[in-house]
Order: C-alpha cells, then sequence, then structure tokens
C-alpha cells in the first residue's frame, strides 16, 4: 500500500456500526470509512453483491433495520453504493449500506454496489470503547450472528478500476 497522509478522525455525530466478528465485537466508524475513500480512492475496490432472499432476511433480522430510516431514503440515495470489509480470513461484511439494501431489494433490485477494503484501511476505522460502554452496547445490539450455512452470498468484483474510482 502506497504511504498516505490522511485525516483519522473520529467525530462526534460519526455512524458507528457494531458487529460480532467471531467472538469479538468490533466497532466501525462507517462515516470515517467514507471519508478514508475520498482521501485513498485506490484502497478501495468496488463489487456488486447479489442480494436475494437469505441476504435479505438476515438484514432485516439482525441489522436494526428501522421504518423510519427506510422511508426517508430519497431515491439518489437508493443508487449510492454501501460500504464494506473484507477480513483476513476472507469473510466480508456489509458496514453501511443495509436500509438501502432493504428499500433495494423491496423495489425489485437483485444487486448493490459497495466499496470494499481490507484491514490495513479499516482498522483505522474501529472506535474504542471502554468496559462500560461496551456492556451497554452489548445489551442493545442485536447478539453475534452466524450467517447461515446456506446463504452464499455472490459477490463480483469490478475489473474496470476506472469504474471503481467513480462516484
Amino acid at each position: 500500500m502506497p504511504r498516505y497522509e490522511v485525516e483519522i478522525e473520529h467525530r462526534e455525530d460519526d455512524q458507528v456500526f457494531s458487529y460480532y466478528h467471531g467472538s469479538d465485537m468490533l466497532h466501525f466508524n462507517a462515516s470515517l470509512l467514507a471519508r478514508l475513500r475520498q482521501q485513498m480512492p485506490n484502497e478501495f475496490r468496488r463489487i456488486t453483491l447479489d442480494i436475494g432472499p437469505g441476504e435479505y432476511a438476515l438484514v432485516m433480522e439482525h441489522r436494526g433495520i428501522e421504518a423510519p430510516k427506510l422511508e426517508a431514503l430519497k431515491p439518489a440515495d437508493l443508487r449510492e453504493p454501501g460500504y464494506g470489509v473484507f477480513f483476513d480470513d476472507g469473510t466480508f461484511t456489509v458496514i453501511d449500506g443495509h436500509h438501502r439494501l432493504v428499500r433495494r431489494y423491496c423495489a425489485g433490485a437483485s444487486q448493490m454496489d459497495f466499496w470494499v477494503c481490507g484491514p490495513e484501511v479499516w482498522r483505522h476505522c474501529l472506535v474504542a470503547y471502554g468496559e462500560e460502554e461496551k456492556q451497554i452496547l452489548a445489551e442493545h445490539i442485536p447478539p453475534r450472528v452466524d450467517n447461515p450455512t446456506h446463504l452464499v452470498s455472490r459477490v463480483t468484483l469490478k475489473q474496470d478500476r476506472k469504474h471503481d474510482k467513480e462516484d
């Protein structure tokens, strides 16, 4: 990875997505991830995720989908890619875009694009909480979820790097 000088600032109004990866609860600053893509575009790839009934059900059951947020999405919002991360073990998770995924699926879409990066980038987006904060979060987020073994999501990596850089 080339050397970058980037601003790693966690802001008070940033959106944080808490997620269990294995037995670890990780807290991703999704807003910072989006800012890093602007500062380090070559470190992100654009992928297309096929969304079907399995992906939809997983998101609806375990990702805290709220009706007011669904209703507030405008058509332009629905065209925006989400954000995801790849882990060292080869797994992938969506960090931002769950509400867009649901709205797109309900409107008949079968795919959604995501900007993705690996740990060398997303580790800068982790939020460290104290024990008291962790306990509060653990009580309010869905329990650890293993993707169903029958759910094998199809992800297509965009091959055109020029296209990857487009917003």
